[in-house]
C-alpha cells in the first residue's frame, strides 16, 4: 500500500515536471513575453555602391564617395508589428499566449501605439534617435538610463540613414538595391540565417532630395514618413494569421492587415540621360512580433552579433525581393 501511494506521488511529480518544461519550452515563442534582460544590439550596416553612384552619410557634397560605408547602432530592440513600417505605424500587445498569438478578440483588448515621444539623453544617441516610448519601455520593464554608455532604452525598430548620389549615362535607368542580407557571426564564422531568424523585417524608403538639399548637408527630409519602396522578409517569414489568410500585422489599435511584402526594392527609375540626382534612404529594422518564428529569448541572446550588408547598382542589377543570408563577396552585375 505505501509502495503504491509513493509510486502516485512520483507519477505525480513526474507529470508535473513534464508540464513545467512544456510550459517553459513554449514561452519562448511568445512575441510580449516579457524580456526583462537588457541586452544591446552592436548590429553593423555595411552598404556597397557600384558605378555611377556615390554614398555618404551626412549629404555634404565633398564627402560623397564610392566606399564602403558602414554604420553601427547601438539599441536594445523589442518585438513590434506594423504593415507599414512608417514613423507612426509601429504597434505592440500584452496581450500574448504563449505561442504568440493574441489571446483576446481585438477589439476587447486591443493593440498599442508604438509612439516616440518622450526626449532621449546622449546614452541613447547612438541608436540613430532623439525620442523613446516610456510606454514601450514600461511594458517590456526597461528602466531608462540617464548614463551616456548604458542604453538601456528599448526601441520598436532602428534606423540607418544615408544619402545616395546617382549619375545616368542613358535614359530609364533604375537603382536598385540589388544586396540584402542578414547574417549572423557565429564564433567568428559568417553563417546564413537559421530558420528561427525569420521575424527580421527591413523596410526601405527614399525620397528625391535633389531640387532641395542634394549635396547642401541638409538632413531634414524624412522619407518614413511616406511609403515604403518594399518590407522584405527573410524566405520562410509568416506572420500568425486568423481564418481570412496569412500574412497579418498590426495596422491599428484594433486592426490586423494583410501586408504587403517582398515588392522589389527599387529606389527610383532615372527618365534623363546625363543627369545627376541625390536620395535619402532610410533603411528601417524591426523584430516583427507576429512572426510565427519570433523567439523572445532567441533574439535576446544573438542580436549582437547580426550585421546587415547592402548593396545599390545603377542601371544593373536585379533589385531583392526578400532579405537574404549569402555571405559571399558582392560583385556588381556586368554593364
Amino acid at each position: 500500500m505505501m509502495k503504491m501511494k509513493l509510486n502516485k506521488k512520483i507519477a505525480g511529480a513526474s507529470a508535473m515536471l513534464l508540464l513545467s518544461a512544456t510550459m517553459l519550452g513554449t514561452s519562448t515563442f511568445a512575441w510580449f513575453t516579457m524580456n526583462r534582460e537588457v541586452q544591446v544590439t552592436g548590429m553593423e550596416l555595411k552598404t556597397k555602391v557600384s558605378s555611377n553612384l556615390l554614398i555618404c552619410n551626412d549629404n555634404v557634397e565633398e564627402h560623397y564617395t564610392d566606399d564602403v560605408l558602414t554604420q553601427a547602432r547601438k539599441a536594445l530592440l523589442e518585438p513590434a508589428s506594423t504593415v507599414n513600417a512608417t514613423d507612426t505605424g509601429f504597434y505592440y500587445t500584452l496581450d500574448a499566449a504563449a505561442d504568440g498569438h493574441k489571446i483576446h478578440p481585438v477589439g476587447t483588448d486591443p493593440y498599442v501605439a508604438y509612439s516616440e515621444s518622450t526626449n532621449l539623453t546622449a546614452a541613447d544617441t547612438y541608436a540613430g534617435k532623439s525620442k523613446y516610448d516610456t510606454g514601450f519601455n514600461t511594458a517590456y520593464g526597461i528602466t531608462t538610463a540617464n548614463t551616456t554608455g548604458e542604453y538601456k532604452t528599448a526601441y520598436g525598430y532602428v534606423d540607418y540613414v544615408f544619402y545616395l548620389k546617382a549619375t545616368t549615362d542613358a535614359a530609364n535607368q533604375s537603382i536598385n538595391m540589388t544586396r540584402c542580407n542578414m547574417i549572423w557571426d557565429n564564433s567568428g564564422t559568417d553563417t546564413v540565417l537559421t530558420s528561427d531568424d525569420t521575424a527580421w523585417r527591413v523596410a526601405v524608403f527614399a525620397s528625391d532630395i535633389t531640387t532641395d538639399h542634394g549635396g547642401d548637408g541638409n538632413t531634414d527630409a524624412t522619407p518614413s514618413t511616406g511609403t515604403a519602396k518594399s518590407i522584405l522578409t527573410p524566405s520562410g517569414a509568416a506572420n500568425f494569421g486568423d481564418e481570412s489568410g496569412t500574412h497579418k500585422a498590426v495596422s491599428g489599435t484594433a486592426a490586423l492587415s494583410t501586408v504587403t511584402y517582398n515588392q522589389s526594392a527599387v529606389i527610383d527609375t532615372i527618365s534623363d540621360a546625363n543627369t545627376t540626382k541625390y536620395y535619402k534612404v532610410v533603411v528601417r529594422v524591426w523584430i516583427e512580433g507576429e512572426d510565427t518564428n519570433c523567439y523572445s529569448e532567441y533574439f535576446a541572446e544573438k542580436l549582437e552579433l547580426y550585421k546587415l550588408d547592402l548593396a545599390f547598382e545603377l542601371g544593373k542589377g536585379t533589385a531583392v525581393t526578400n532579405i537574404g543570408s549569402t555571405t559571399a563577396a558582392f560583385v556588381p552585375a556586368a554593364n
